[in-house]
């Protein structure tokens, strides 16, 4: 029973981080498109669209 709560407790977080990560990108990209159309294009082109998946990896190899 102990083990079942871990292992639920680390899905649990291990999706937040996503959902974080997934709202951090939704805001940034609504933060862009709030200015002028040439910023804007240049803004998305900095922010980071990666997947969380390809992130998480990227995270782990440093």
């Amino acid at each position: 029973m102990r083990s079942t709560a871990i292992f639920a407790l680390c899905l649990l977080t291990l999706g937040g981080c996503q959902t974080a990560y997934e709202a951090g990108q939704q805001s940034a990209e609504h933060q862009c498109r709030k200015l002028p159309p040439s910023e804007a294009e240049n803004c998305l082109a900095r922010i980071n669209r990666q997947s969380y998946s390809d992130y998480e990896k990227e995270r782990k190899a440093r």
